[in-house]
């Protein structure tokens, strides 16, 4: 999203940050309690019904929107291989430290043999799925993807580890536990609209 908002001009991008951040902080708000709610009532895995609904509704606004428009070029074919092939490298790679210990070498084995022919395949398409740029940090997609990885990455450790603290440690109901990760989603979403309030006020007093 971050990426794609560097080819809107500048107005159009800061609402676009903020229209972001408002659906992150509805997000971020409800969700954790909502499964909060559900874990202490029913039980955590129907926390996974959740996603039916929400799949299909995208799926519904995707043919919506997407059926008026046309591809810039008919004769290139989707990389669903190298696609596929980074899903699992990715996959694989992300399970090995949790799995059983017989299987923690095999898999991580697997994740980075298959992440080589990822790259191996990458490095000799026409149109990557991902530019080596990217990887690099270079250029608006390289730069807002390295920052995403390192705000994520914090952001998504420090809920995930003060939810099992509220729950294992100080013994909290996973309500109580939810409805305090809300209160990070909220402080998330709030400085997300200060931050595009003063690149508004900065566009605003450069001399055109």
């Amino acid at each position: 999203c971050f990426a794609a908002a560097g080819e809107y001009p500048e107005g159009l991008r800061i609402r676009l940050y903020s229209l972001n951040s408002t659906v992150w902080g509805v997000v971020a708000l409800g969700a954790p309690l909502l499964g909060g709610i559900i874990t202490d009532t029913v039980g955590w895995r129907w926390i996974f019904m959740v996603n039916v609904p929400l799949c299909g509704l995208v799926i519904l606004l995707a043919m919506r929107g997407f059926a008026a428009s046309k591809a810039s070029d008919r004769r290139r074919s989707l990389p669903v291989g190298r696609a596929i092939l980074l899903a699992l490298s990715v996959g694989l790679v992300v399970a090995a430290p949790s799995a059983e210990i017989q299987l923690t070498l095999p898999l991580a084995a697997a994740g980075i043999f298959l992440g080589w022919l990822f790259y191996k395949y990458e490095h000799e398409a026409e149109v990557p799925v991902i530019p080596l740029s990217a990887w690099r940090g270079r250029g608006p997609v390289g730069s807002s993807l390295q920052a995403t990885i390192l705000i994520a990455g914090a952001y998504m450790s420090a809920g995930v580890f003060l939810s099992l603290y509220l729950q294992e440690v100080r013994g909290e109901a996973a309500t109580q536990a939810g409805l305090v990760l809300s209160a990070g989603g909220m402080a998330w979403t709030v400085g997300s609209f200060i931050g595009a309030q003063c690149l508004s006020l900065i566009h605003i007093s450069e001399p055109t």
